[in-house]
C-alpha cells in the first residue's frame, strides 16, 4: 500500500476534522458512523494515532510531536502509520464513492 500524497492526506485529514466537529456537536450520519467504524478496526497504533490527532475532543490542540514521544516511536514511525491509517479512510471512502468534500 502506498502512502498518500500531499493533496489527499489533506483531504482526508480536512474530513477527519469536520468529523471530529459533527462529534463535538452530537451530529452523526452515515459518512461519520463509516469512518468511526474502520478507525475502530485498524491496527492499535493506526487506530491511537488517528483518534488521538483528529477524532478525541482535544485533538485540535494535540501535535504530532506529542503523541509519538507519549507513545515511545519515533517522528518517522509515527508518519508511516498515520499515513497508512489516513490511506486506508481515504481508500474506503474513495470505494464507497463517498465524497471527501
Amino acid at each position: 500500500m502506498s502512502l498518500l500524497d500531499k493533496d489527499a492526506e489533506k483531504r482526508v485529514v480536512s474530513f477527519l476534522r469536520k468529523i471530529h466537529l459533527a462529534l463535538i456537536l452530537e451530529r452523526y450520519d452515515e459518512r461519520i458512523r463509516r469512518v468511526l467504524d474502520l478507525i475502530e478496526k485498524m491496527p492499535e497504533m493506526e487506530k491511537q494515532i488517528i483518534t488521538r490527532k483528529y477524532i478525541q475532543t482535544e485533538a485540535e490542540y494535540t501535535r504530532h510531536q506529542e503523541i509519538y514521544q507519549s507513545m515511545g516511536i519515533s517522528d518517522g514511525l509515527y508518519r508511516k502509520i498515520r499515513l497508512r491509517g489516513l490511506r486506508k479512510i481515504y481508500d474506503d471512502l474513495k470505494l464507497r464513492g463517498i465524497s471527501l468534500d
